[in-house]
């Protein structure tokens, strides 16, 4: 799971990340890593994240204890 992955491993995702999208938009190596995510209308990893996160917690709090 992303939220338990180490900030090196986060860390090498978020650039895959980018180098993907920068070859699918057909854009430069050069073109910084914010605007490639504006560009496809990405959201950051981290916050991609988070939002997984917080539906898992909501999720699991909506299902009935079962004893």
């Amino acid at each position: 799971a992303y939220h338990s992955a180490s900030i090196e491993f986060t860390r090498k995702l978020d650039s895959l990340q980018a180098r993907a999208l920068k070859l699918c938009l057909g854009l430069p190596k050069s073109c910084s890593n914010q605007a490639v995510l504006v560009d496809a209308g990405e959201l950051p990893l981290f916050l991609r994240r988070e939002e997984e996160r917080r539906l898992i917690s909501i999720v699991a709090m909506m299902k009935p204890n079962v004893v």
